[in-house]
């Protein structure tokens, strides 16, 4: 393949066109064109300056299932845990406050503890007035991003609490992770890619990735995230010309990113290659026929080239409305 033309686009997300600093809409005006209807363009985020403004817990991932028995049976109840950033013992209050707020009053009082040296949280009850039995479970199967902030990855609940005259406590089998978002990815819809494929967010596996960068979370909340190309991700497109981006933001969990209208900004470099040199593919047939004097092999091997490259971009983009059709059903 040989590199034709380099084009860079700076991109603020303050001058988008539509939509929110997390996921937007801008024009690219004049639109670049390829100058062989055969020739591509790769996609290379080359750098990024984004704030760290997002939750790690958020709207998609703070609510928790548990039940509550207090002698005449389990009460199924959902809390919700408030929307932020925690240490674990931050973590720990919130989770206590979203449960009471949801239970009938009581005078026992929580004991759960986490522990630095293992790094584990272990739940318990204290102070139970003179009643025969108080439990919880709760439910983090169901929840396995607040299961890993806590430690308690497993294929069962969390049961403790204060049953038969004796106290019952419980811990998760995993340290706690309370920062389990560590990397966030740029992608986008309209530039279609060919080959990269993704297996990151759960029930979506192998699919033809829209990911153009992964960016490593490396600095705490309320800073920010830098990135000046140091994976040198690129990506093969399809699109026979571009005139505009679109933009959107995802974690390693999910495919959002909300940045709470905090905006952004990157540069991005397409580059148009030839992907063959028809040439090169001329004088392969004039040798492989015996035919260096023979112009008939022009066109053959020139058929064969366009026949194969139009197969592929055919397919890849049936494959590439496929995944965005499941993909925004979310």
């Amino acid at each position: 393949m040989t590199e034709l033309n380099r084009y860079h686009v700076f991109v603020s997300s303050a001058l988008r066109n539509s939509g929110t600093s997390s996921e937007f809409s801008i024009s690219v005006n004049p639109p670049l064109t390829k100058q062989h209807p055969y020739n591509y363009f790769v996609a290379q985020i080359a750098s990024v300056e984004l704030p760290y403004s997002w939750d790690q817990i958020n709207s998609s991932n703070n609510t928790l299932q548990f039940s509550y028995d207090i002698g005449s049976g389990f009460t199924n109840y959902t809390c919700t845990i408030t929307e932020g950033n925690y240490n674990i013992l931050q973590l720990i209050t919130a989770l206590t406050n979203a449960i009471d707020s949801v239970i009938p009053a009581h005078t026992w009082t929580w004991n759960i503890t986490y522990t630095q040296t293992t790094g584990k949280v272990l739940f318990g009850i204290a102070l139970v007035p003179p009643l025969p039995t108080i439990m919880l479970n709760i439910n983090f199967p169901a929840n396995t991003f607040l299961a890993r902030m806590f430690g308690c990855l497993s294929s069962s609940n969390i049961i403790f609490g204060y049953s038969s005259s004796s106290y019952q406590t419980a811990s998760g089998s995993t340290n706690v992770n309370v920062n389990p978002i560590s990397s966030i990815f740029i992608r986008s819809t309209n530039l279609a890619q060919i080959k990269n494929q993704e297996n990151l967010v759960a029930g979506y596996t192998q699919d033809v990735s829209d990911i153009l960068c992964k960016i490593q979370v490396l600095t705490p909340p309320k800073t920010w995230v830098m990135y000046n190309g140091e994976l040198g991700l690129s990506a093969k497109l399809t699109n026979p010309i571009i005139d505009k981006i679109d933009v959107y933001l995802s974690d390693n969990y999910s495919f959002s990113l909300n940045l709470k209208n905090n905006d952004w900004t990157f540069r991005i470099t397409f580059i148009e290659y030839r992907p063959v040199d028809l040439g090169d593919a001329y004088l392969q047939t004039k040798h492989l026929n015996g035919s260096a004097g023979d112009s008939s092999a022009v066109p053959s091997a020139r058929q064969r080239v366009d026949e194969k490259i139009d197969e592929e971009v055919k397919n890849e983009e049936v494959k590439n409305e496929e995944v965005k059709t499941r993909r925004f059903q979310k």
